[in-house]
């Protein structure tokens, strides 16, 4: 029985998966450049090829364009997305031809551009490039890493799938209890010839096993235990980046599952792989490779034992060894690798579980078989992955379950250490060399083992820490002289297999070892790479689906050739890096498969870009050019997540490093009673939105009233001596308003820590009498201490001067320009320090600039807005000098920044949820001071902290959320956000609207996770978009779950996640688990329930706690949930949801004690349901004082 797909596997296995081919082309420096070749069809149309995905601010930025020789010099533009130019220079000189129909390949260089934004570049008359970003490295990069997490979750097994975009269902469950057979004998000659002789025999005596679950390893559904544990150990290494993110976490947890499974402790025995992939040759039985399905279709077979496709339902597990025997060490290696990398993970966080996890890799580790070894065992045929190397994976082993056992204090860290330099030794000496892909893992094993080497202070071992990073330079120094030889500065080999994989493997080395070694040596190179795998290629495709404008639409694969688009929009494999160009003569002879054509037409639009040996063909048969693997992808992961975070050092993810405490400065603007306020030591915009401050008359005032360690604001006002403190930097109430009763009208208002107790009071000092008069708290009565203090003239300073933690007196004289500061409070002491500073006409500051616990001197100079900052107490040059405000206005200084590096959990338990000076109720009780309803909002509403919502009325949405929260982080809390934008939104009800297309909708949440940019924030994803389903076609429900899944994946760092679940009476809690689990919920941090409804938090957290019984129940973790309380006080009626009577306003935005994470205020209270119940004519989302008020009041 023969079929296109058995042919494809074994040309796969052989030629796509040669260690011996890929080991060679690469090490050539400069070789692979072959003569240029005639494309079957050439077209005379120049394009320009560039990074789709976009350019770090700070880094080169080229592009090629493919035309004519003729067009060196060419004048070109880089167009902004508001039409204007933002930089231009000319094309330079061609760096060779590609083909006959475009004979010169030239650079544009635009690396003057570093404004962040979206760009194209034109070259009038000529050509326009597709659009591009120019950004953070991280806003760039970490996306790009998260985006390929989805092709893990589509390449998961067993009951425990996650639908995603191409609505993936359950699949092999029977691997549950699968049956052991002997290895059996192949048919033909040839190491990839998969073809069975005869039939298959079950090991006698061997019980079923569990082999449930698993990733799929490539565009087939074979297990391997060899290719999972490189993965899992890329993806491992990925978190341990700096960029970690749940929905990873989650695959490599799926992954070590299934690792462990294979694993089998009692016996010693390490099964390789689950599934045969031939038939055998009478033509009894096929094997994987021979039928194109739907991995379900597999549970569907009926087939009697050994007949047909009874075993693509059966699936064999073949054993790497026998009981007692001992493992092949390349298996041996990166398995207890995997394992060891497991327990660094968890090492701080769950310590028996790491220690688990480290006595499986070691006891995996020393089954290895050093001596004597004979044939490697990756795969069954072996051709499918023929690894030669294997003493790469023992240092790979050693060393990682070194830095484990170092994590754990475990006492075999430092033999660990020892063997990993030994086998590091031995491969060096060996002499095979690669650059990082599936059958070299050198490019792991050798940096983290200088810095395992390093951190133990070890000498004596069989290498240095330097001889390490010696061969990882040798590697790269390699691929970067065969960069510059190529046209489009690709370092990879495009004339064989693997291309991508290659590519992606040496942006991980270059990141790993600029990172370990604190240099930027690799990094334009790696930038280099990472733009020809983005598009800067001849071809102008980029290599990971999903990632860039243009890439593969027809993927060899069969979930999403018989599942998913092929337009390259809505359910695409997103995530799935390809293989790649290949050389031309590989394409020879292909033919149609059993695939759904693709692309429809049949036709190849790359044809004319063929050249150099060299061809991609976006076609669902040429495996050669667009399947993808668990290999390719993880190397690909790793390395745009190191580029994305620049960290690759060893151990747990650290903790968020602590803001630096200290002061920064802002200003009072007379004309407007407005404060604006920095939080750096630079010109730039306001990082506080605006605020007004008094009215004309008033002096402003900063301090931290409430110790929490952030300054808050207030001023005072000199008729009637009144003192008004508020803790947030926001418009408002105070909350303290007194009369100074010791003052007069002509005091001067001060501000200090007077008694140490980390709270600041209110002082005055009185030019009449030279006399400071203070109280240790911000109450009415008499002065507690009057120091005198100056001269009339003087300008009076506070600060601790001497970093005691208590705060004293200083003053400044004009006439002389001197500050005379006075490290004791009280007494008659002479100051202790003199300095001369500024210039005459500057207004004089305190404060501590460098956060070294001392305050010291600093100027405003009106001329200019200018800002002169000392951190020493000494005359000098200013250390810090910048434009800030505007001439006239009153210089302020203060802490406004709170310490938000942490969980929303830890920061909101501290300095809680977002007080946005935006919020419905605050703004309209600013605007009608005097209306009635006013007092009771202003009381009950105004000020609180509540949801933002984004949707499609939001304008550009990075722009809009990165402005919304970075107020919020400029405040110290954590901000609440709603992301309700999913196409169909609300089946057309009063909320109606969203995206215009399922892909429309995935650039929009991208843009959003962006604004966000993993900073501490919390999401509720799309509500009533799970529950509301009743209006959409099955097909229409799989692609609205695949864009939660989507969307939930896209968010990462510290910014938590929760779907919407709805609420206690609509969706049984059952049902909603099933969608939950359909929409990838186990990739988000949690759900929200009772969202804009009523039901009491009693209630709501019983629906929940249901709905995670749903979630066990169907294999999948509880997870945390979190109430809307907006409105749920009185509770509320089954079906009346639309600004129902009765319903009362619930408590405050919190961290909540039991049940519960949180509860929100995540409907805005006051704000209309829509056009329906007790008001009408009035659209949902906006603000009636008649609500609110009735809401207070519960009628």
């Amino acid at each position: 029985m023969t079929s296109v797909i058995d042919r494809w596997t074994c040309m796969r296995s052989f030629l796509a998966r040669s260690a011996t081919a890929l080991a060679t082309a690469l090490m050539l420096s400069a070789g692979g450049l072959c003569a240029v070749a005639t494309p079957a069809a050439a077209a005379v149309t120049s394009y320009i090829r560039l990074n789709q995905v976009g350019y770090p601010a700070d880094q080169p930025k080229i592009a090629y364009l493919m035309g004519t020789t003729a067009q060196a010099g060419a004048t070109f533009s880089v167009i902004a997305a508001d039409g204007s130019t933002a930089g231009s220079g000319t094309v330079g000189a061609s760096r060779g031809g590609w083909n006959s129909g475009y004979t010169a390949v030239l650079p544009i260089d635009f690396s003057a551009v570093t404004t962040p934004g979206t760009y194209t570049i034109r070259i009038a008359g000529v050509t326009t490039s597709p659009s591009f970003a120019v950004r953070a490295r991280a806003d760039l990069y970490a996306p790009v890493a998260g985006t390929m997490t989805q092709f893990f979750q589509t390449q998961r097994d067993g009951a425990d799938v996650i639908p995603g975009l191409l609505g993936r269902r359950p699949s092999h469950l029977d691997d549950a209890s699968a049956t052991v057979y002997q290895v059996p004998a192949y048919a033909g000659t040839e190491d990839w010839d998969d073809t069975i002789d005869g039939g298959l025999t079950p090991i006698s005596g061997v019980p079923p096993v569990d082999v449930a679950g698993g990733w799929f390893d490539a565009g087939d559904y074979l297990k391997f235990t060899h290719t999972t544990a490189y993965a899992a150990g890329a993806l491992l290494l990925a978190q341990r980046s700096g960029s970690a993110d749940t929905a990873r976490a989650a695959e490599i947890e799926h992954a070590m599952q299934w690792l462990g499974k294979m694993w089998d402790e009692d016996t010693g025995v390490l099964y390789a792989q689950v599934g045969i992939g031939g038939g055998n040759s009478d033509g009894d039985f096929v094997g994987d490779h021979w039928v194109w399905r739907q991995p379900q279709a597999d549970d569907a077979v009926t087939d009697p034992p050994g007949t047909g496709k009874y075993y693509l339902r059966h699936r064999p597990v073949l054993r790497a060894n026998a009981p007692g025997a001992p493992l092949s060490p390349n298996l041996a290696g990166r398995v207890a690798a995997a394992f060891a990398l497991s327990a660094q993970t968890h090492a701080a966080t769950d310590p028996a579980r790491a220690r688990a996890d480290l006595d499986t890799a070691a006891a995996i580790y020393a089954k290895a078989q050093t001596t004597g070894v004979g044939e490697l065992v990756t795969s069954f045929p072996k051709g499918y992955y023929p690894e030669s190397t294997w003493r790469d994976d023992m240092a790979f082993g050693a060393t990682e379950l070194a830095l484990a056992g170092r994590a754990l204090g475990d006492g075999r860290a430092g033999g660990w250490l020892t063997q990993g330099a030994s086998w590091a030794r031995a491969y060096l000496d060996a002499g095979a060399r690669d650059t990082l892909n599936l059958y070299d893992v050198s490019g792991l094993a050798l940096t983290d083992l200088s810095t395992a080497i390093t951190a133990a202070g070890a000498t004596g071992l069989a290498v240095t820490a330097d001889q390490l990073l010696a061969d990882q330079r040798a590697q790269l120094d390699a691929a970067v002289s065969r960069a510059e030889a190529d046209r489009f500065r690709a370092a990879a080999d495009y004339t064989t297999f693997d291309a991508t994989s290659h590519a992606l493997g040496l942006i991980a080395q270059a990141a790993r070892y600029d990172a370990i070694t604190g240099t930027a040596r690799y990094a334009q190179f790696a930038q280099a790479q990472a733009s020809w795998v983005l598009g800067g290629n001849p071809w102008g495709v980029s290599l990971i689906i999903g990632a860039g404008t243009t890439f593969a639409k027809c993927p060899h694969h069969q979930v999403a050739n018989l599942g998913g688009s092929t337009t390259g929009s809505g359910a695409i494999l997103a995530g799935a890096a390809v293989n790649g160009p290949n050389g031309e003569a590989v394409f020879d002879g292909l033919e149609p498969g059993d695939t759904t054509p693709c692309p429809a037409g049949g036709a190849d639009p790359y044809a004319a870009f063929t050249g150099n040996g060299a061809r991609f063909m976006d076609d669902a048969d040429a495996w050669m050019s667009v399947e993808p693997a668990i290999d390719f992808t993880s190397t690909g992961l790793l390395a745009f997540a190191l580029l994305g975070a620049g960290s690759s050092g060893p151990g747990p993810e650290p903790e968020p490093e602590p803001v630096i405490k200290r002061d920064t400065i802002g200003v009072y603007r007379p004309s407007n009673s407005t404060a604006y306020l920095r939080n750096k030591l630079e010109g730039g915009a306001s990082d506080i939105p605006g605020f007004v401050v008094g009215a004309p008359g008033d002096v402003p005032l900063a301090g931290d009233w409430d110790g929490d360690g952030v300054d808050g604001i207030g001023y005072w006002r000199p008729s009637t001596r009144q003192f008004w403190l508020r803790n947030s930097l926001s418009v408002g109430d105070p909350d303290r308003f007194y009369t100074a009763a010791w003052a007069t009208t002509s005091d001067i208002p001060l501000v200090g820590d007077w008694d140490g107790d980390g709270d600041d009071s209110v002082a005055t000092w009185r030019p009449g009498d030279q006399t400071v008069r203070i109280r240790y708290d911000n109450t009415s009565g008499a002065a507690e201490v009057g120091v005198k203090f100056g001269s009339a003239g003087d300008t009076i300073l506070v600060g601790d001067w001497d970093g005691d933690g208590y705060d004293s007196l200083g003053y400044y004289r004009p006439s002389t320009r001197e500050f005379k500061l006075r490290n004791q409070l009280t007494g008659t002491a002479a100051p202790e320090t003199v300095v001369v500073y500024g210039s005459t006409g500057d207004k004089p500051l305190a404060g501590d600039w460098n956060g070294d616990g001392k305050d010291t001197v600093g100027v405003f100079r009106p001329t200019g807005h200018q800002w002169h900052l000392r951190d020493t107490n000494t005359s000098g040059t200013a250390d810090h000098s910048f434009s800030y405000g505007q001439d006239t206005d009153r210089p302020l200084v203060g802490d406004w920044l709170a310490d938000t590096a942490g969980t929303p959990a830890q920061v909101a338990a501290v300095n809680g949820f977002y007080a946005d000076p935006q919020f419905h109720p605050t703004q309209w009780v600013n605007a009608n001071p005097g209306d009635p309803r006013a007092a009771a909002i202003r009381t009950a509403m105004a000020g609180k902290a509540g949801a933002a919502w984004f949707g499609n009325w939001s304008g550009d949405i990075r722009t809009a959320v990165d402005a919304y929260v970075s107020g919020a982080a400029a405040a110290g809390q954590v901000p609440i956000l709603v992301a309700y934008n999913v196409p169909g939104r609300d089946c057309g009800g009063e909320s109606s609207g969203g995206a215009g297309s399922p892909a429309a909708y995935r650039q929009w949440i991208s843009d959003f996770a962006a604004g966000v940019a993993g900073r501490t924030a919390i999401v509720i994803v799309e509500p009533d978009a799970v529950a509301l389903i009743d209006c959409l076609t099955e097909a229409e429900r799989t692609t609205r779950f695949g864009l939660i899944a989507y969307a939930i994946n896209a968010f990462s760092g510290r910014t938590w996640a929760y779907v919407d679940g709805g609420n206690a009476s609509w969706v049984d809690a059952d049902t909603m688990a099933a969608r939950l689990v359909q929409a990838g919920v186990a990739g988000a941090r949690g759900f929200a329930v009772n969202v804009s409804n009523f039901f009491t938090t009693a209630e709501s957290s019983a629906y929940a706690d249901a709905v995670n019984a749903g979630l066990a129940a169907r294999g999948q973790r509880a997870l945390p949930y979190v109430v809307d309380t907006s409105r749920n006080a009185n509770g509320g009626t089954a079906g009346d949801w639309c600004n129902p009577e009765g319903v009362k306003l619930g408590v405050t935005s919190r961290v909540s004690t039991t049940g519960p994470e949180f509860l929100l205020w995540i409907k805005v209270p006051g704000d209309s349901d829509g056009d329906c119940g007790r008001l009408e004519d009035l659209p949902a989302g906006t603000f009636s004082p008649d609500l609110a008020t009735w809401l207070i009041s519960g009628t």
